[in-house]
């Protein structure tokens, strides 16, 4: 079945990025290259934990609180634009 954007989501990808401080934890859903327009995902999340441990047990409850069947691991390089208009939600 074609994805467009009225399919139920099936794929977020992630990513750990360390800090000072703990981690943090970034969270997207992308859209399909045929409907993109400015932005290539739908929505993005920043999660500033306070260990690793943390930020693994967040994106486990993300994933069993929403329908997606796969969590795509992204490297620093593969990551949306403009996060720097995301406020960071902080969680110890």
């Amino acid at each position: 079945m074609a994805s467009d954007s009225t399919s139920p989501p099936t794929e977020i990808h992630y990513r750990f990025i360390p800090q000072e401080n703990g981690v943090t934890l970034e969270l997207w859903e992308p859209v399909p290259l045929a409907a993109r327009s400015l932005k290539p995902y739908r929505f993005c999340l920043r999660y500033d934990l306070a260990s690793r441990q943390a930020a693994y047990q967040t994106l486990e409850q993300y994933l069993t609180a929403n329908p997606y069947t796969q969590a795509r691991r992204n490297p620093a390089g593969l990551t949306p634009t403009n996060w720097e208009d995301l406020p960071a939600l902080t969680y110890v």
